[in-house]
């Protein structure tokens, strides 16, 4: 029985499906301040240059680069999302689900 290395569960096809994974690689992008390394002050030319283009519900978006691999593992498990901000250091992120959720996303001092 083989099962994923990042979260040990045996149905898990790791990778981009992988929560646990995620969670990871994103926290290896931000910095002491907790700003993403990669996500400039909202609003600049940093930020758009450095989102990702995903398809999401038949059509593709641009996600917060230091986010996307949580947003991709969340639809990908069939939590749909909406909308989403990493907060670029300047504010709490946060990831809005179709049904009305928020998850909020604090980065750790």
């Amino acid at each position: 029985m083989s099962f994923c290395k990042d979260c040990e569960r045996d149905d898990c096809l790791g990778g981009i499906d992988c929560l646990a994974a995620a969670v990871v690689d994103q926290k290896d992008a931000i910095s002491s301040n907790g700003s993403c390394e990669r996500c400039g002050k909202c609003g600049s030319a940093e930020t758009y240059a450095n989102q990702v283009m995903m398809p999401l519900q038949g059509k593709v978006r641009c996600i917060d680069w230091c986010i996307h691999q949580i947003v991709a593992a969340l639809n990908a498990g069939g939590v749909e999302t909406v909308a989403c901000c990493c907060g670029h250091g300047a504010e709490q992120g946060r990831i809005d689900l179709a049904d009305g959720r928020i998850l909020r996303i604090e980065t750790p001092s």
